[in-house]
C-alpha cells in the first residue's frame, strides 16, 4: 500500500510540476509580445523616402509627454544626441506633428530618424526614444542599407532586454522546477 500511495503522490507532484513548466513556456511569450507592442512612441514618416531638401512630415500617435517639466521632444539624425532636425511640443494626449526638411549633402541610402525627450529630472522620457527610417533615393544597392546604428525592423532595440528578461525568468523557472521535482524524488525514495 505504501508504495502505490507514495507512487500516486509522485505523480500528482510530477503533474503540477510538468503544468507549471508549461504554463511558464505559454505565458512568458505572451509577456514579451504584450511588453513589446506597448513600447511607447512609435514614429511615422511621410513620405518615407525623400531627396535632400524635400519636407518631411513626423507624426506620432502617443508616446511623448505634455507634462510640466518634460522637454519638446527633439526630431534627430541617426542618433539620441545626433543633428536636431524638428523640435516640438508634445500635444496633451503625447501626439506630435511635426516638418523638417531633409538636409542637405545626405548621401542615398537609409537613416535612422530619432525622436527623443527629457523628463523634468533631465533622464530620458519613459517609452522614448521613437523610432522611423527614412530612405533617401540613389542607387538600388544603398538604398536599402540598414540605417547607420540601428536596423530598420520596426520595433525599438529596448524590446531586446525585455525579451532577454523573459528568457532569464523562463530559464530560472524551469531550473526551479528542476530542483523541486529531485527534492520530491529524493524525499519519495526514502
Amino acid at each position: 500500500m505504501r508504495i502505490a500511495a507514495g507512487s500516486n503522490k509522485k505523480e500528482s507532484l510530477m503533474r503540477r510540476g510538468v503544468g507549471a513548466f508549461l504554463a511558464v513556456v505559454v505565458l512568458a511569450p505572451l509577456v514579451v509580445a504584450a511588453n513589446a507592442s506597448a513600447q511607447g512612441a512609435t514614429l511615422r514618416l511621410n513620405p518615407s523616402t525623400a531627396a535632400p531638401g524635400q519636407a518631411v512630415a513626423v507624426t506620432s500617435s502617443a508616446g511623448f509627454s505634455s507634462a510640466t517639466g518634460t522637454s519638446a521632444v527633439s526630431i534627430r539624425l541617426s542618433t539620441r544626441d545626433g543633428r536636431v532636425l524638428a523640435s516640438i511640443s508634445p500635444d496633451p494626449r503625447g501626439r506630435i506633428n511635426a516638418t523638417f526638411p531633409v538636409p542637405s549633402g545626405l548621401s542615398p541610402g537609409a537613416y535612422l530618424i530619432v525622436a527623443t525627450q527629457t523628463n523634468a529630472l533631465g533622464r530620458q522620457q519613459f517609452g522614448t526614444p521613437g523610432r522611423a527610417v527614412l530612405r533617401v533615393p540613389g542607387s538600388s544597392r544603398a538604398s536599402t542599407a540598414p540605417p547607420p546604428g540601428g536596423s530598420t525592423g520596426g520595433g525599438p532595440p529596448a524590446q531586446l532586454p525585455v525579451a532577454a528578461v523573459a528568457l532569464a525568468l523562463l530559464a530560472g523557472g524551469c531550473l526551479l522546477i528542476v530542483r523541486r521535482l529531485r527534492m520530491v524524488n529524493r524525499s519519495l525514495g526514502s
